[in-house]
């Protein structure tokens, strides 16, 4: 009987320790994984405060514009007008996008034209031609633009800014359809090269670009002055296509 009894108190006893271990071990294994909402939401938030974020790609477009204005401010401080601000000169971009626009230029293009005529001078005057403002625009670039768009617009209206731009940007589109359809005188095989023809009778006026022929068109290509004009001699260079293909490099 008693040898019973001490095997019946060992068999609880080993019962009771297996119990308590086991006791033990899911007690820990409870502190390692949290079994209720507060407890996930705890272990979410330390998880997201050491993840770092992902680098966002930066806007090209945004950081292009950007360099854009800076190169306007640079060449408006260039000149003194140091009362010009960035601001300024993302404004003024703004605008020349816009009318670029408007008339199927491409800004690049539009910012050479203006850069090359004016260096973004709003107030810029030639006394022989009386082309004002940004784009330059002539007396008789804008007869022809009242004339076609039935506007009223004066001389002293291109010192206007939007309207500078508008009536020169329309009339260098003009040239590029109208005028090199109707007369046939834009003879390059490349729209680069179209585009520097265009800017060439803008220059120095359709009538004159037409009247010139196929060798002084060659000769104002080449940056030489195929005839008197404009206060300058024949074979005198021809300096606004050396800035035009400079430029046109620059913003491209």
């Amino acid at each position: 009987m008693e040898k019973k009894l001490k095997w019946a108190c060992i068999g609880i006893y080993s019962f009771l320790f297996v119990i308590i271990c086991m006791m033990v071990v899911d007690f820990h294994s409870t502190k390692k994984v949290p079994h209720n909402e507060m407890d996930t939401g705890m272990v979410e938030e330390v998880v997201a405060t050491t993840v770092q974020p992902v680098p966002q790609p930066v806007d090209q477009l945004a950081a292009l514009r950007e360099s854009y204005a800076a190169q306007i401010a640079a060449i408006r401080w260039g000149y003194g007008d140091t009362d010009f601000t960035l601001e300024d000169a993302e404004n003024l971009l703004d605008k020349i996008e816009r009318h670029a626009s408007n008339n199927n230029i491409s800004l690049q293009n539009a910012l050479t034209i203006v850069n090359v005529e004016s260096d973004f001078k709003s107030t810029a005057y030639h006394k022989n031609t009386h082309a004002c403002g940004l784009t330059q625009s002539t007396p008789v670039c804008l007869n022809e633009y009242n004339q076609q768009n039935r506007t009223k617009y004066t001389l002293s209206d291109l010192f206007d800014e939007d309207i500078n731009l508008e009536v020169g940007f329309w009339y260098y589109n003009r040239i590029l359809t109208h005028y090199a359809n109707a007369y046939d005188y834009i003879t390059t095989s490349t729209p680069e090269t179209s585009l520097r023809d265009a800017y060439l009778a803008y220059n120095i006026g359709v009538t004159k670009f037409n009247s010139i022929g196929r060798t002084g068109r060659n000769d104002l290509r080449n940056g030489i002055y195929p005839c008197n004009m404009y206060g300058s001699k024949k074979g005198d260079t021809y300096f606004p296509i050396h800035r035009y293909s400079k430029l046109a490099r620059d913003w491209s």
